[in-house]
């Protein structure tokens, strides 16, 4: 419940993965957990394949999470399951940052060819950098160093 709006952090994910050594139970109540289980992690194994697999996924991860309060004692309706999560904007910013960022980098080093790194090269015309005063011009037109 605590990570149910940030269902793509690593303690999330532990913790779906926990649920078979957590519901091992005969009852129906752990039966009913174990089976919402399998459903959503079968959605996850064919999400770029499914319609709709975001919206399937809010609905079965839903019906999973309920069905866990259910066998703990608790009575959530889907509802507040969905949309009772407080997840900052920043923070949905920076993950789809970090997404877009890694997955530009990994276009780049791919070697394929699909996105490239533009790189120039410009000639120096600055005078080299010296510890020597520079030369000037005194009226009569002779130059000396001016300290």
């Amino acid at each position: 419940m605590s990570n149910r709006g940030a269902r793509l952090s690593p303690s999330y994910v532990q913790s779906l993965n926990l649920i078979d050594v957590e519901f091992t139970g005969t009852d129906e109540k752990e039966k009913a957990v174990r089976a919402a289980w399998r459903e959503l992690l079968d959605l996850f194994q064919n999400f770029k394949t499914t319609p709709n697999a975001p919206e399937k996924s809010d609905e079965l991860n839903a019906v999973l999470l309920a069905a866990m309060g259910k066998s703990l004692g608790y009575d959530f309706d889907k509802v507040h399951l969905k949309k009772g999560a407080y997840y900052p904007e920043f923070s949905q910013n920076i993950e789809s940052e970090q997404h877009a960022l890694r997955k530009r980098v990994l276009e780049l080093l791919d070697g394929s060819g699909t996105r490239k790194l533009p790189i120039a090269m410009f000639e120096q015309r600055f005078p080299d950098l010296t510890d020597k005063p520079p030369n000037s011009t005194t009226d009569d037109g002779v130059g000396e160093n001016k300290v």
